[in-house]
């Protein structure tokens, strides 16, 4: 379903939407193309309902005229007929004026019973009325439930107050509560079904009463009556076994669902046809029963369990997350349009919580449609309006990316997680060298399109081993890549620090580490310092230095330390201990030998941003009278660190340069110790 119908005559330039930081601040647009899709969805539906409203109303008004004319013929049949008494009552005076009129003298004859007193309804006439009478029931409440169906539906669509925000949710539980209460199928289905059953009673009616007034008539009425209702029930047999036939009826629906019932019940039991139709004769009902329970909703029984309870409180509305995953299953599940689809594959990376992205992929028509846009999208030009190559890598990247983003953030089992990377290697050879950004591009690339780039070519190398050709590629684009750490990405420096001490694994397959790659993902500040020691031990080893372009690593890593290190609102928060752990692994490479100048430029920056930030702690504590000798120690134990150091003249150099920087914060520590007049704790 298109949100947006194209126009041919003036083609709509298409943007590939970047990923946001938080799900729906992307500046509207999938909220936009979400509000033109459930719009559409919404007035198609209401739209369809009314019109089958509309004929069945026509159709009912009909069907109970001609119900009622028979019923006028059939319902005076059940009672005598008062001219039949009047008959009689006229025969006994004839007879008595006419003794009196020939001078007969004999008795008069005695009154006879009359014919009302003495009458039975003929045999089978009073089923006759009970069915007529049945079949117009049916019409009846088929009509009221269309004139209700009219004013649901007229609810459904109604325009309440607010903004679009306020207005989309309250549409959105609109929808989820139709869908709850099932009321396309009970506008769709149940009431057709009802009509449908008093037109077949009212036919078995009339086939009762035509044999009730002439056998031979019966007979050549009922052939055709017969013949119709044999293709009734063959048209509805044919949707059971082929579910696209057009030949749908409510009766036909409920033949097919019954069918899968059975089908899942004996695929659960594990049982051939044979023992379950043995089973269903031994207990015939126990099996039905128990689906019956199975099927009842929960809020349901709860208000029948406790009444008083669940009317004072209702039933708990959705919270925002559930709406919005419910937002992004309609867009991939229901759009055609690909900016809408795309739009909700980028929100997809924003979901953060583990729950709602485990819910929203357990959901089968959500996987299998967004499974089948990613496996397409490598070779999808024509999906877009003036498709470039250019165009559709970036969009199968985006869709990459949310794949990559659910796999990561997810614990899905390996039984899942296998294809789908089996399925990594296979989209790769169709999009070639467009899995990685251009290294011109990476600089106004988003970070998380880039870590996230980086994290879908380090899957691919989890399901085979790599040639050395392709490991010296993948290195190479790595350090290319870690420009990007210039953005401050705290979970790009994250799968950075994950890689480099395993890049001598990549040509031997990283099979084993998804889990540790999924803790990379999730960056936490204790994996991200066990895996930057790791790091840095690697990239001053001069063995590793013919793999890729260490210095251009090592550096950009520094520096993105460095700005991450002020504690800004999107990284994580350092605390004392890990701000000194961090300093000293800085120290150990700063006095590397054989690190480019650079680099110990970089090392010199970050240490001065390290001391920075710890010296505003440090003072905020003491100014707040909550600095501990724990703090202190971790100083002292830090400069001690250094002293049993190997002397030589860069050492002594760096030394020099930790007291310098150093010394301000003590003598201030100890100025304002003095003014308070009481030693610290």
């Amino acid at each position: 379903m298109a949100a947006y119908p194209p126009n041919p005559l003036n083609p709509t330039v298409f943007e590939i939407p970047e990923p946001p930081e938080e799900f729906g601040q992307d500046g509207g647009k999938f909220y936009r193309c979400y509000d033109a899709l459930a719009e559409e969805i919404d007035e198609d539906m209401t739209n369809g309902l009314k019109e089958q409203l509309d004929g069945l109303l026509i159709f009912a008004g009909l069907f109970a005229g001609v119900n009622s004319a028979f019923l006028a013929l059939t319902l005076p049949l059940l009672s005598a007929d008062p001219a039949d008494d009047t008959n009689a009552l006229l025969r006994q005076s004839n007879a008595i004026l006419l003794q009196l009129a020939s001078g007969r003298n004999d008795s008069l004859p005695t009154a006879l019973p009359l014919p009302s007193q003495s009458f039975r309804p003929p045999n089978g006439v009073f089923t006759v009325n009970v069915l007529f009478s049945l079949s117009l029931t049916f019409a009846l409440i088929s009509s009221f439930l269309a004139v209700l169906g009219r004013q649901w539906l007229v609810y459904y669509r109604k325009r309440s107050g607010g903004g679009p925000d306020r207005q989309r949710w309250e549409q959105l539980k609109r929808f989820l509560g139709a869908e709850r209460w099932r009321l396309e199928l009970i506008l769709d289905d149940v009431l057709p079904f009802l009509l449908q059953t008093g037109l077949i009673i009212f036919c078995v009616s009339l086939l009762l009463y035509l044999n009730f007034l002439n056998p031979s008539l019966f007979m050549v009425v009922g052939v055709p009556m017969y013949l119709g209702l044999a293709i009734f029930l063959a048209s509805a047999a044919c949707t059971v076994w082929d579910r696209f036939c057009p030949f749908h009826s409510p009766l036909s629906h409920f033949m097919s669902s019954v069918t899968r019932y059975l089908v899942r019940l004996a695929k659960d039991s594990g049982s051939s046809t044979g023992d379950l139709i043995k089973a269903a004769r031994n207990d015939p009902w126990a099996r039905m029963r128990q689906g019956i329970l199975q099927l009842r909703p929960t809020s349901f029984i709860s208000t029948f369990r406790y009444p008083y309870q669940a009317l004072k409180t209702g039933r708990h509305e959705e919270s925002p997350e559930s709406l919005q995953m419910v937002a992004i299953k309609r867009s991939i599940s229901t759009s055609e349009d690909p900016a809408t689809l795309l739009h909700a594959a980028a929100n997809i990376v924003a979901i953060r919580n583990v729950d709602q992205l485990e819910q929203l992929w357990s959901d089968g028509v959500f996987r299998e449609r967004f499974l089948e846009l990613w496996r397409s999208s490598s070779s999808g030009a024509s999906q877009f309006e003036g498709g470039s190559q250019d165009l559709v890598i970036s969009a199968w990247r985006l869709y990459q990316s949310a794949i990559t983003h659910i796999i990561l953030l997810t614990s899905l089992p390996k039984s899942e997680t296998d294809p789908l990377l089996h399925d990594y290697r296979y989209v790769d050879r169709d999009i070639g060298d467009g899995t990685w950004i251009s290294n011109p591009d990476i600089a106004t690339s988003s970070p998380i399109v880039v870590r996230l780039s980086l994290f879908s070519s380090t899957l691919a190398y989890f399901i085979y081993t790599p040639s050395q050709e392709e490991v010296q590629d993948f290195c190479d684009h790595l350090a290319a890549y870690t420009d990007a750490l210039q953005s401050a990405d705290w979970k790009l420096l994250s799968v950075v620090s994950w890689l480099i001490p395993r890049l001598p694994m990549v040509s031997h397959s990283l099979s084993r580490g998804l889990d540790s790659l999924r803790g990379a993902y999730a960056g936490s500040v204790e994996t991200v310092m066990k895996n930057l020691e790791k790091t840095f031990r690697t990239l001053t080893k001069r063995q590793d230095s013919e793999l890729f372009d260490r210095d251009r690593v090592l550096v950009n890593i520094l520096r993105c330390l460095n700005l991450i290190m002020p504690d800004r609102g999107t990284n994580p928060h350092f605390h004392v201990e890990q701000k000194f752990a961090l300093l000293q692994m800085n120290e150990k490479v700063i006095r590397s030998p054989g690190i480019s100048s650079r680099a110990a430029e970089a090392g010199r920056e970050l240490r001065s941003g390290i001391v920075t930030s710890l010296r505003t702690t440090y003072m905020n504590k003491a100014a707040a009278r909550i600095l501990t000798f724990n703090h202190l120690d971790l100083l002292k134990s830090f400069l001690d660190e250094f002293r049993g150091v190997e002397r030589n003249e860069m050492n002594l150099q760096e030394d020099a340069e930790l007291l310098r920087i150093f010394t301000p914060m003590r003598k201030a520590l100890g100025k304002l110790s003095h003014q308070n007049g009481k030693p610290l704790r």
